[in-house]
């Protein structure tokens, strides 16, 4: 199985808080603001944390031609505090096979004077996966230059956090999510 170390940074002009909310968001809306993303299955369990949404299956449409399905199981889920960054680990299955975990932070640099919304926060997005795949796509996917698969991981991240700026445009008219985007990088193979 080839395996990635896929790093991205969003930058969004919103505080850590309500960019958490989102993204914990008990009905997983992800789909409604990623364009590249399709939820075909959310379970639920309700509550606060690692119990929000619990399991989700997800289509990820790529760039390259083809869909990705894969399942991510909540793991752990610490919201922000006190200046402490919020932290979510899930598990992947299917199509990706690892984890990903997810970083909120408040940015440290000082916003321009004439921006009051509470701040701007850093989306750290880290997967750690092997293709799970065996038929063909699995081993076109595998016969593929890495170059190109890290690409189109770094297309479809980048239209995640334009989604997102333009969501919290809309539910926090303040956040006027303008940040330029951040180049998504990739490390060695995690050795598996």
């Amino acid at each position: 199985m080839r395996d990635f170390r896929l790093v991205s940074r969003w930058h969004v002009d919103a505080p850590v808080d309500v960019v958490w909310d989102v993204l914990a968001d008990p009905a997983f809306t992800w789909p409604r603001w990623w364009p590249a993303l399709a939820a075909e299955e959310v379970v639920a369990s309700g509550g606060r944390t690692a119990d929000r949404w619990s399991r989700v299956r997800v289509r990820v449409r790529s760039p390259l031609g083809w869909s990705l399905r894969f399942g991510l199981v909540l793991k752990s889920s610490h919201e922000p505090v006190a200046g402490h960054a919020g932290r979510a680990l899930l598990r992947a299955s299917g199509d990706l096979v690892g984890t990903a975990a997810v970083v909120v932070a408040a940015l440290p640099a000082p916003l321009p004077e004439d921006d009051d919304d509470g701040g701007a926060t850093e989306v750290t997005l880290t997967w750690a996966v092997g293709i799970g795949r065996d038929d063909v796509v699995g081993r076109v996917l595998s016969l593929l230059p890495r170059w190109a698969l890290v690409r189109a991981h770094a297309a479809v991240m980048r239209s995640g956090e334009r989604g997102l700026r333009v969501w919290l445009e809309r539910v926090s008219p303040t956040s006027a999510a303008t940040s330029p985007p951040r180049p998504t990088s990739a490390g060695p193979p995690s050795g598996r």
